[in-house]
């Protein structure tokens, strides 16, 4: 089981973002031309993964449809395995 609180929503999100906060720090050079974060979330299916709190860019707590949107393969990944209730994306506390 995976659960991950206030991490950014995705790398690609951060390298199109017109603004990005504190985010240097954690960059990893040329990690986007292996994998983002959606593809590594996608990678421990079918194992139980919460996803709460992400950040967008700027630092300010992402959307739901945001979210819902940066992880919708990781998404069809759960469900294809049948484990969607192994899955909880959750923008808000």
């Amino acid at each position: 089981q995976v659960e991950v609180e206030g991490s950014v929503l995705s790398w690609t999100a951060v390298a199109k973002g017109p603004i990005s906060r504190d985010q240097l720090s954690s960059v990893l050079p040329g990690v986007l031309e292996a994998y983002d974060l959606p593809d590594l979330a996608a990678a421990i299916v079918p194992r139980p993964l919460t996803i709460r709190q992400p950040i967008d860019p700027a630092g300010a707590l992402a959307s739901q449809e945001a979210l819902d949107a940066a992880y919708a393969p990781v998404k069809e990944a759960y469900r294809s395995q049948n484990a969607t209730e192994g899955l909880k994306l959750l923008a808000t506390p």
